[in-house]
């Protein structure tokens, strides 16, 4: 996973405020996870790839006793969060950018999550690009090694074939199994402009074995 990544980097400006935000997080933002403060909490969650941050901040304000991780590789979704969050005065999100991969290969973040969350990561529907996928093969190793026992895995796409290849790499997988409710998820602008494209979203929940 690290030499073939699950995203490719597009240009994206960053503003004035967007850099103002990404220099003054408030410590929000951390340049690696902070092992030390996470092993503290009663419950930690973790949104791979949390685009401009709208589920994130939503599932952080309902929850104030949990603490929530964020990782997204591009950085103006991660200012948007910090301000964000500000502005909400919510104090249970951390945030950090890059390759999600990175900051997960790493013995301390063995048994490290209680709920992760994966909601419409690029599909790369190319059969050629299908070894670029988030979810499967080794980085699925990775993600069952860092979740503790019983936590849940969300995941979302609006690809079919997509989901189709996860509910199979899933069912195969010693490390899960299904859960019989699937945990809610808000409706962000992208997942209604599918819905209203009369896209089918396909919602997959299992448990941490």
């Amino acid at each position: 996973m690290k030499e073939i990544k699950s995203f490719v980097r597009r240009n994206s400006r960053l503003t004035d405020s967007h850099k103002k935000h990404l220099s003054q997080s408030d410590g929000m933002l951390y340049t690696q996870i902070p092992f030390t403060l996470l092993q503290q909490q009663r419950f930690v969650g973790l949104e791979i790839g949390f685009g401009m941050g709208d589920s994130l901040l939503d599932v952080a304000a309902k929850n104030p006793d949990q603490l929530w991780v964020g990782i997204e590789v591009y950085e103006v979704g991660v200012a948007s969060v910090i301000r964000q969050a500000k502005e909400k005065g919510l104090e249970n999100i951390i945030v950090l950018t890059g390759d999600v991969m990175d900051f997960l290969e790493r013995e301390q973040a063995h048994q490290l999550f209680d709920h992760i969350r994966i909601f419409f990561p690029d599909p790369w529907p190319k059969k050629r690009h299908h070894k670029r996928r988030l979810v499967q093969g080794k980085s699925l190793d990775v993600l069952a090694s860092i979740m503790k026992p019983s936590a849940v895995l969300h995941f979302a796409t609006d690809h079919l074939p997509y989901a189709e290849d996860v509910e199979l790499v899933l069912s195969n997988s010693q490390y899960f199994k299904p859960l019989a409710v699937v945990p809610f998820r808000p409706e962000t602008k992208f997942a209604r402009k599918a819905k209203e494209a009369g896209v089918v979203i396909t919602d997959i929940a299992v448990e941490r074995i």
